[in-house]
């Protein structure tokens, strides 16, 4: 019989990275699943993930006593960073219920960075604002209302006046100020309490074109390696994949959020075909309290393309992938929409109707056929 492991939260490619490691998976997903799963799910359990203050329902308890013996459980998504801790606290007796809610509320994660000076984005709970009026006048506008506990730019509403913060003043909402200055994301892993990896993603079109990794002027990395130090330090971080959003600016970095799950937008697998490794496989290996494999320096460029038209309604054309397809870096294309498909607005930098990766020897190439493609790719929506 192979070894178990619970994985919370369903990503294909790390289903599959277990496979590849002789792994069995138990399954929880807060969505329907999609048919034809990788067979090494032995079993699955599909049921709305809870918050940090409420209980694993007693369908989730009876569904996971029948595998009492997982040797780890790795939360994929944000919204299953609760459902994992909780598991961990109920089944391993790991009682980190307090430090990974802090790790994943927005107001709170910035309370506790702030306190041990790491420099973060301005910001307040939007319900503890006395005067808007104020605020507007002193804050640099545009404001951004995110919701507490949610990640990937989902729900984020854009404040320019008082109408519209009337619709977000709630303490579900932090308010921040708009940051004049560069933003990017530094991917990392920690084992046994060191960094033994991290990446810098170039934000190249904002939610939607990531480069892997940015370009070396980008941002200074003895700050980035202080920055994570200081990170790792301030939250009592360990055996994990962290995703950090920041900003550049004149004077310094400024940490924006960060999470303690794998990003989205398909940035794992840039990631492996940059640097040489599945860093599925080396997160599991983490997990499993073993040395992983990785590969600290990049032999290519990446860049993924997160594509999504922002409107709602049906698809009427989808022109330019052949060509597209024809560029030298362009490595796959895939889309799950199709001419005639209806289509929702976008909610959040998850949801896409397709997406590119591109992968060259070096940066400038990369940038070309990127720029390319984005000439060639024509999508309307009626």
């Amino acid at each position: 019989m192979n070894q178990q492991i619970g994985i919370i939260g369903f990503r294909k490619d790390a289903v599959l990275a277990a496979k590849a490691m002789g792994l069995d998976v138990i399954l929880w997903s807060n969505k329907p699943l999609p048919k034809n799963l990788p067979d090494n799910i032995v079993a699955s359990h599909t049921e709305p993930f809870p918050e940090f203050n409420e209980n694993l329902s007693q369908a989730c308890i009876d569904f996971f006593n029948s595998y009492p013996n997982l040797a780890c459980y790795l939360a994929l998504t944000e919204a299953s960073v609760p459902a994992t801790a909780l598991l961990e606290q109920h089944y391993k007796h790991q009682d980190n219920l307090k430090k990974l809610y802090i790790c994943h509320d927005k107001y709170a994660m910035k309370i506790h960075a702030k306190e041990a000076n790491i420099p973060v984005t301005r910001f307040t709970l939007c319900n503890e604002i006395k005067d808007i009026k104020t605020t507007l006048n002193e804050w640099q506008l545009p404001l951004y209302a995110k919701p507490r506990g949610s990640s990937g730019s989902r729900d984020i509403r854009k404040i320019h006046d008082m109408q519209m913060f009337s619709l977000v003043k709630s303490a579900d909402f932090i308010l921040e100020e708009n940051i004049n200055g560069t933003e990017f994301s530094i991917e990392f892993f920690i084992y046994n309490k060191e960094i033994i990896f991290f990446n810098i993603t170039q934000y190249y079109v904002p939610l939607e074109i990531n480069i892997i990794p940015g370009p070396s002027n980008l941002v200074n990395i003895a700050s980035i390696k202080h920055l994570m130090g200081k990170l790792v330090n301030a939250f009592d971080l360990n055996n994990t994949i962290v995703h950090m959003e920041c900003f550049k600016t004149d004077l310094q970095i400024l940490l924006g959020e960060f999470a303690i799950r794998p990003p989205g937008g398909y940035l794992m697998k840039a990631m492996e075909l940059a640097y040489g490794f599945n860093l599925w496989q080396a997160l599991i290996q983490i997990k499993l309290g073993q040395s992983p494999n990785i590969g600290i320096m990049p032999s290519h460029h990446t860049a993924s393309w997160v594509i999504h038209p922002n409107k709602k309604g049906t698809i009427t054309k989808i022109d330019g992938i052949e060509a597209i397809r024809q560029l030298k870096s362009t490595h796959a294309i895939y889309f799950k929409q199709h001419v005639n498909d209806f289509i929702e607005k976008r909610k959040g930098t998850g949801e896409d109707i397709g997406h590119i990766i591109f992968v060259a020897k070096n940066y400038h190439s990369l940038i070309d056929d990127v720029e390319s493609a984005r000439q060639l790719l024509k999508i309307e929506i009626q």
